[in-house]
């Protein structure tokens, strides 16, 4: 039920590797910082730091989450993350099906970490893994926060729809053309600072539905926020 009994003598040794895991993730993540309590704004609500324990038929799961009813209502607007139409994932597996295309799934492991938080929000750390006289501040938008499915679907989606380095590099090197340029050492590592994408087009039915062809091959994705993970279609 909590990390306290998860960490008492009859249960430690089966869960102790599990919440280590979550926790050494967290940090490698830069989830959050060490801040003392002094520091803390006067008008900052330290939220509490709760764990949820899952038993799965490979491995112990624990998931470090911050009590999102604690968050002050004044941190987010619009929570509102869209989730991929059942209609979408039924089409697809259709045509897969009928057209025998290769069909894939994929889990990003601490998925909602990659996205950056950009307010001001504290919580406190598990007893037994604190540090005297601090609370943790958050720098990645930690699960239980009331927008972070939002955050990491728009991260996601904006590195969908993002030009690949090979796309971006064609774009740039034409555009230099054009303005008769020479392709200087500048101009290459201009290029290669580009961010990299997938260069996929989202589609106008479902926004959880992406797309590309090339070379008259044809790649979909479609991304479930709530589940965490991604389902890839492709011929």
């Amino acid at each position: 039920r909590g990390i306290n009994q998860a960490m008492s003598p009859d249960y430690k040794k089966h869960w102790y590797a599990a919440i280590r895991a979550e926790w050494d993730g967290c940090w490698e993540a830069e989830c959050f910082k060490w801040v003392k309590y002094s520091d803390v704004p006067a008008q900052a609500v330290i939220m509490n730091l709760v764990w949820q324990f899952k038993v799965k038929p490979d491995r112990l799961k624990a998931r470090a989450c911050v009590n999102g009813k604690q968050e002050s209502t004044d941190s987010y607007d619009d929570i509102y993350s869209p989730v991929c139409k059942h209609t979408t994932v039924r089409m697809l597996l259709w045509q897969c099906v009928v057209n025998g295309w290769d069909l894939g799934s994929s889990d990003v492991n601490l998925a909602y970490l990659n996205s950056d938080n950009d307010k001001d929000q504290y919580c406190h750390a598990p007893p037994q893994l604190g540090k005297p006289g601090h609370c943790l501040k958050l720098l990645k938008m930690l699960y239980g926060l009331h927008a972070s499915g939002l955050r990491w679907h728009e991260l996601v989606t904006s590195w969908l729809t993002s030009p690949t380095s090979t796309d971006s590099t064609r774009k740039a090197s034409k555009r230099r053309r054009k303005r008769g340029k020479d392709r200087t050492e500048a101009g290459k590592q201009a290029d290669a600072a580009v961010k990299e994408g997938a260069g996929m087009t989202q589609s106008k039915a479902d926004e959880c539905l992406f797309y590309r062809e090339e070379n008259g091959k044809r790649m979909y994705v479609v991304l479930c926020v709530r589940a965490y993970h991604t389902q890839t279609y492709t011929h």
